[in-house]
């Protein structure tokens, strides 16, 4: 801590004063006369009597000073050395720059003849290094002269292009009447025939391109246009799919007649793509398949409430609500999807109620026929067409065979009996 700061306040004073002392040892060797390139024994005999010979304490000090200043005076000289020859390059280049007459295409020769005796150019004496330099110079002309030209002949192509534009040529324009209609233009005569060419072909593609971008844009519009009128008829199914409207089992004939009257139908019949019955039929294969999915969840509510004859989806909704187990996902299930439910659970009940009855019904008829062979059986040639059905019931009076068959039904089964013995008598 406290320490170790004091010992480096010490330290860097010692520094400090050790470089003090140095440069006041330099000073006296500058002051003496003393050659920096000259030897350590020259060094101290001029200065050995001075008061500040005695600035460093130990010869090796004094010794490493004088290195020292020998090498930074080195150090300076030589940077004085290029700064001159630095000069020297920036007054040779800068006469260069004076002489407009001096092209990329003048060689040393022609610029020594004419330049020679100034005396920037004289001031490199160094006649590889001059040329060398010279040549660079050139160099740097010919790539500016290039981007001259190079900027020129654009100007010339634009003012060209200008023209064209100003004269409305179009895309249909065929380069032979062009030319001949401007063939004596100021622009066109300016040009080379490669490069009118080239303008006029380079000007042409892009009035294809903006043409081509005009229909591209029109496509796209009237692309989004009928999108927009199958997302409508598309949206007029949700709603009536959604209001119970459309059942989930409907096909398309048994709605056709109701939606072609909908505006949103005339729309989209009259677009391109899908047709409003694919648009419908596409629409109940995902209305099936989201209910599929609701269905599972439906079947899955243990205490689901029973569904009559009379229930309503809405009724069922309220319900299933309230049911133990109805999570939050059952009771935000849409209503369509609870109006099919109901529905199927209403049409599973009617197909059941139908199988008992058919099942009843055949009981009935065996029950009846049984009791016709008992009655042939036990009256044999006494049961004529002339038979009344109170000697029928009299004579199976008590009859295990007559208890098991209601009354009704037996005089039904009399009745088809006697009905047969008439028709065949």
């Amino acid at each position: 801590g406290a320490g170790a700061d004091q010992a480096a306040a010490v330290a860097s004073r010692a520094a400090a004063e050790r470089e003090a002392a140095t440069q006041r040892f330099i000073a006296l060797l500058a002051a003496s006369g003393v050659d920096p390139e000259g030897s350590w024994d020259d060094a101290m005999k001029r200065t050995v009597n001075h008061a500040d010979y005695r600035a460093l304490q130990t010869l090796g000090d004094r010794k490493a000073a004088f290195e020292r200043w020998g090498r930074e005076r080195r150090e300076a000289a030589e940077a004085a050395a290029r700064a001159e020859e630095r000069r020297r390059k920036v007054d040779f280049l800068t006469l260069l720059k004076g002489r407009p007459e001096l092209t990329s295409r003048t060689r040393y020769p022609e610029a020594e003849a004419l330049l020679g005796k100034e005396a920037r150019w004289l001031a490199l004496a160094d006649e590889p290094e001059r040329e060398e330099l010279y040549e660079e110079y050139a160099l740097s002309l010919e790539r500016k002269e290039g981007a001259e030209r190079r900027a020129a002949r654009q100007a010339r192509m634009a003012a060209l292009r200008a023209l064209l534009e100003r004269e409305a040529v179009s895309a249909k324009s065929q380069w032979r009447k062009v030319h001949a209609a401007l063939g004596e233009a100021a622009e066109m005569i300016a040009l080379d025939k490669v490069d009118r060419l080239s303008v006029f072909e380079e000007y042409i593609g892009s009035l294809e391109e903006k043409e081509e971008q005009a229909k591209q844009a029109e496509r796209e519009a009237a692309r989004r246009a009928d999108r927009k009128k199958r997302d409508a008829f598309r949206a007029l199914l949700r709603r009536r799919y959604d209001e119970g409207l459309i059942p989930l089992a409907a096909r398309w004939r048994d709605v056709a007649a109701e939606l072609e009257a909908a505006e949103e139908h005339g729309l989209a019949a009259g677009q391109p793509g899908s047709t409003p019955q694919e648009l419908f039929d596409d629409f109940m294969e995902q209305a099936r398949e989201t209910y599929s999915g609701h269905r599972r969840l439906l079947r899955g509510v243990s205490g689901a409430p029973p569904v009559t004859a009379a229930t309503t989806a809405d009724e069922f909704a309220a319900a299933i609500a309230s049911a133990a187990d109805a999570g939050s996902e059952v009771a935000s299930l849409p209503r369509a999807s609870l109006a099919a439910y109901v529905a199927e659970l209403k049409e599973k009940a009617r197909e059941e109620a139908a199988e008992m009855e058919r099942s009843i019904r055949k009981q009935q008829r065996s029950a009846i026929e049984a009791f016709q062979g008992a009655l042939r059986g036990l009256m044999g040639a006494t049961l004529t067409s002339a038979t009344t059905w109170q000697e029928v019931a009299a004579v199976v009076s008590g009859k295990a065979f007559a208890s098991a068959l209601a009354e009704p039904l037996q005089r039904q089964g009399f009745s088809e009996l006697d009905a047969r013995g008439k028709a065949g008598g």
